[in-house]
């Protein structure tokens, strides 16, 4: 006869089968996944080059030819122009991995920065613009990124390019970078050009740059390369302010130099409120 053992756990479980109520299931839910959030690379911040210098002593020495002056009716103060660039929303900018952004100064940033490392990269997406103000303002963002590297060539790209036609003061303010960078070879393109009017005013400022590493030898150039006359007198009335604010007894000797007249007088004047000012802030 066979004997049959049951183990006391198997007799549990299976007591437990039969009184289980039917049709009770556990509730199964299902969670939605959250879609995965593509996350846009920034783009990496510009570094605009170090436009800091040494300004060294101006020396005493006045240059003659400062005595030729010709005295015209006082002018307007000259300053450079501030260049602000402005753009309306693009269309299709995409071209070498520029998209069209709906914010048109954010394209000009990607611009300038792309064209300071990729000259032709940047021009053939400015170039994918319509034809206008709005490609104009590319094309300058991408002459001001290739000044980072190569001031010279940014000015005379600009200039093949007509950026100097119209209200826009791209090319001066670039003239005066490269002035700052390399005043001789600034000047001696200048000087290829035909005279007139649009040299006299990159020599006015390759003046007002050089004025503030060498007062002394943009003296020269506000004099020799500029013909007597109102771009003159402005010219002269620019370095001398930044001469007086770094050796005050030199740019009077110059001014002393000059023939009576209203430029005389105009350059006293400027140079009396600079004293005076520096005199209230000895006294404060």
């Amino acid at each position: 006869m066979k004997k049959w053992i049951v183990f006391p756990g198997l007799l549990l479980a299976g007591v437990l089968v039969l009184v289980r109520p039917a049709g009770h299931r556990p509730a199964t839910t299902s969670e939605p996944v959250p879609p995965s959030i593509a996350v846009e690379p920034k783009s990496p911040p510009e570094h605009p080059p170090d436009a800091s210098a040494s300004v060294p002593q101006a020396a005493t020495a006045v240059p003659a030819q400062a005595t030729k002056l010709h005295v015209t009716p006082e002018a307007t103060w000259f300053a450079p122009v501030p260049l602000e660039l402005s753009l309306p929303d693009s269309g299709d900018a995409s071209s070498q991995g520029l998209a069209a952004e709906p914010d048109a100064h954010d394209l000009l940033r990607k611009l300038r920065a792309l064209a300071a490392t990729n000259f032709k990269d940047a021009e053939a997406a400015a170039l994918t613009l319509p034809i206008g103000e709005e490609r104009n303002r590319a094309l300058e963002a991408v002459c001001l990124g290739l000044a980072e590297t190569s001031p010279g060539s940014a000015v005379q790209m600009a200039m093949s390019l007509h950026l100097n036609d119209g209200s826009s003061a791209v090319v001066e303010n670039l003239v005066q970078q490269w002035a700052s960078a390399d005043a001789p070879a600034a000047l001696a393109w200048a000087e290829t050009l035909s005279p007139g009017q649009q040299q006299n005013e990159f020599a006015m400022q390759i003046a007002y740059a050089l004025s503030k590493i060498d007062p002394v030898d943009a003296a020269r150039v506000a004099v020799e390369q500029i013909p007597p006359g109102e771009m003159q007198d402005e010219a002269v009335m620019s370095v001398l302010n930044q001469w007086a604010n770094q050796d005050l007894v030199a740019a009077v000797n110059w001014v002393k130099t000059f023939p009576a007249g209203p430029l005389r007088d105009r350059a006293l004047n400027e140079l009396e409120g600079i004293s005076r000012y520096r005199n209230s802030l000895v006294t404060r």
